[in-house]
């Protein structure tokens, strides 16, 4: 986006989520996760700032060095930070003219040690800086056993190397490179999913193609640590969650111990996305049990040190099972200019409600019993689809969609147009002549799907219900259509419906295009008396149907017969029409459409 704003505070009846990873839901049934611009890189700066420019190389000085953290520290230990582009040159605003030692950290590799560097007022300084090739080597771990959880952890341990690459990746999606002009095509959606947190029940889609940039601001670090993660007032209850800033501040490793972690052998076979990860683990420290905090895992790559996702949850909630529990995930990237973004995410919350009233009677009370059960699901995110850095695709990533294919064995259920909506969303398609339709983008997940069928709607008939899937990829689904006749089965009465009738249905007006009310319908036709065949007597009756238009005009009959001569009569005072057909046996419905005249003759 184009604009940067930002939200402070706490959120009543709504979410304050920040730019890559912070999360607020509320049980109001509102949640948006502040990622919208979620592959944005900003930069501070101020005006009348000394600026330190140059190039990161490797050792042949003359190959630049992309996405490499370029890091200033002053004399008062404060440090300013920017991200190289990629052609390895970098632009640093500094707070003041002074001596900065200026260190270079990339991810997967040891730090550039530190140079020391008098900045004078003025002029911009130029300096090239050398990266180091020296690789982090991160050990295999298994699941077995349980390191101890730490605060601060030492350097010289494992988990402070995990914990330091992963805060290089955080870092950079905080700040800026020279080139950063980044376009991006993303989703946001904000969904309700069933008690089961399977089939979407209400879901919104946005789909943003826009200039980057971060749209919301983390809570404080210390205020998060001050007042918790979950805030209840009067107004209803806010769920927060840290950005970057916030998990990479001092505040945040002061109250949480960290542990190293792996995916167990059962979570495994389930989930592959982090099987060559290790895992840095974070918990509240002992003395904020009884807050409401989070707890989650960094998972970095163990091959190549980079950060690949977080996964949180709340404390101190409802003992639910994981797929039940109020937390979130947030996936990171890294663009082939070297930056980093985050590149999906999504928080989710239970809704709860009470179970129906248990009520029974003790020996001397009656007592009723409430349990509260979770009634839904609510869930916000985001996914990231295509980033552009000055024209060039520096990222792309698929993008879940929808493909039905409709099958009709009955001629008079056609395939083409049919409309297939996705209930409680606003998501919907229009068939191709092969009874194609694509609904994309659209996050994965289960959803009850409507079909419209033009000409059935026409005569009332019910949507065809079905429970479709989205895919990533060309996954299919496929649905059948019933016949005609079992769609428009409950429109009649049982003893109006065989095998050899049809339907017919239509609208009554008058010759400027006004609705008739209550003008009167009979159908007229001769019916063979199957008895006379045996004699070879042929005899037959005339039989008439009757109805009358409702307050639109329209009308409705059953059990008209196949290949009979038909004779349609409309009448409204002294305005009448007529029509005459015959309904091919292969039909099951016909509109016929009347306009009703004071000299109306017809032997159409």
């Amino acid at each position: 986006m184009t604009s940067t704003h930002e939200s402070n505070g706490i959120a009543k009846k709504r979410t304050i989520l920040p730019n890559a990873s912070e999360l607020a839901v509320n049980q109001a049934i509102r949640c948006i996760l502040a990622c919208a611009g979620a592959c944005a890189l900003a930069v501070a700066s101020r005006v009348d700032a000394q600026t330190l420019t140059g190039r990161v190389v490797l050792a042949d000085s003359t190959t630049g060095l992309a996405g490499a953290i370029v890091v200033a520290t002053d004399s008062r230990g404060i440090a300013t930070r920017t991200l190289s582009a990629s052609t390895g040159q970098y632009a640093l605003r500094l707070p003041h003219a002074g001596v900065f030692a200026v260190t270079v950290l990339r991810i997967g590799y040891a730090p550039t040690v530190a140079r020391m560097f008098d900045i004078a007022g003025g002029a911009p300084s130029h300096v090239v800086l050398f990266a180091t090739t020296a690789p982090i080597v991160l050990p295999a771990m298994t699941s077995r056993g349980k390191t101890e959880c730490r605060v601060r952890p030492d350097t010289g341990l494992v988990v402070a190397k995990v914990w330091e690459e992963a805060r290089k990746a955080m870092l950079a999606t905080q700040l800026s490179g020279a080139d950063t002009t980044l376009v991006g095509e993303w989703m946001e959606y904000d969904r309700s999913l069933d008690s089961t947190n399977r089939v979407v029940r209400d879901q919104r889609v946005n789909v943003i193609h826009d200039v980057t940039s971060h749209v919301f601001k983390s809570r404080s670090a210390d205020s998060l640590a001050r007042l918790g993660y979950v805030i209840a007032d009067s107004s209803g209850i806010a769920f927060f969650a840290p950005d970057a800033n916030a998990l990479l501040s001092d505040t945040f490793t002061d109250t949480h111990c960290f542990r190293l972690s792996a995916r167990s052998d059962a979570a495994r076979s389930v989930d592959t996305s982090n099987i060559n990860n290790i895992g840095v683990s974070f918990e509240p420290v002992r003395s904020r049990l009884g807050m409401h905090d989070i707890e989650g895992t960094l998972w970095v790559d163990r091959h190549s040190a980079e950060l690949r996702s977080l996964e949180f949850r709340y404390t101190k909630l409802a003992d639910l099972p994981d797929s039940l529990a109020g937390g979130g995930r947030v996936e990171f990237a890294r663009l082939t200019s070297g930056a980093w973004i985050v590149s999906a995410w999504y928080a989710q919350l239970p809704v709860m409600g009470p179970r129906d009233l248990a009520t029974g009677v003790g020996r001397s009370i009656t007592y009723t019993v409430n349990y509260a059960i979770v009634r839904s699901m609510h869930v916000t995110g985001g996914e990231v689809y295509s980033i552009l850095n000055r024209n060039a695709i520096v990222l792309t990533r698929p993008s879940a969609s929808m493909h039905v294919q409709l099958v009709s064995r009955d001629g008079s259920v056609p395939v083409l147009d049919a409309n297939i909506v996705l209930r409680g969303t606003n998501l919907s398609a229009s068939t191709d002549s092969s009874g194609g339709a694509r609904i994309q983008p659209l996050p994965l997940g289960t959803y009850n799907a409507s079909i419209v069928i033009p000409e059935l709607d026409a005569f009332g008939a019910s949507p065809v219900e079905r429970v479709v899937k989205a895919h990533l990829g060309e996954g299919i689904e496929t649905i059948e259509l019933p016949p005609a006749s079992a769609m428009l089965a409950k429109l009649c009465p049982a003893n109006a419906t065989t095998d050899g009738t049809a339907m017919l249905r239509g609208t009554v007006r008058t010759s400027n295009g006004a609705v008739v009310a209550g003008a009167q319908l009979t159908v007229a036709y001769q019916r063979v008396d199957p008895r006379g065949l045996k004699t070879g007597s042929v005899t037959s009756n005339e039989e008439t149907l009757n109805a009358t238009t409702d307050e639109r005009g329209r009308w409705q009959l059953c059990g008209i017969p196949h290949e009979a001569d038909l004779v349609v009569h409309a009448r409204i005072d002294t305005r009448t029409d007529v029509r005459r057909l015959r309904i091919d046996a292969a039909r099951v419905f016909t509109v016929v459409d009347l306009t009703v005249r004071s000299d109306s003759t017809s032997n159409r």
